[in-house]
């Protein structure tokens, strides 16, 4: 049920937030949720030596009953953990795939 889900993706990307980045402690990480924790995004921001980021790790979406994730800018693989976490990979939805991948994937359509 997908009411269950927002504390399952809370607690995954505030964890996931206060993880510090070993080789670059000025670089910040920011979670934003709205109001009604139907949206999540998990900004990476700072300095990196002469470098500036402003870069969105994951943004989670709950609409149409499913689980979208919008953007994943790790090579861990949020759907994943999540589904690890108890939410079923039908209900995951990989927004930032196109439909024809979509359904060749192990997770929903849309």
């Amino acid at each position: 049920m997908i009411i269950h889900y927002p504390p399952i993706i809370l607690a995954e990307l505030t964890k996931r937030a206060q993880n510090p980045i070993a080789d670059a402690p000025d670089l910040k990480k920011h979670l934003i949720v709205n109001q009604t924790q139907t949206e999540f995004i998990l900004l990476l921001l700072g300095w990196d030596k002469k470098r500036y980021t402003h870069s969105v790790l994951y943004h989670i979406e709950l609409r149409e009953n499913k689980v979208w994730v919008h953007e994943d800018n790790t090579s861990v693989g949020i759907a994943a953990v999540l589904a690890e976490k108890g939410i079923p990979k039908l209900e995951i939805v990989l927004g930032y795939l196109p439909w024809y991948e979509r359904e060749a994937s192990e997770y929903g359509l849309g």
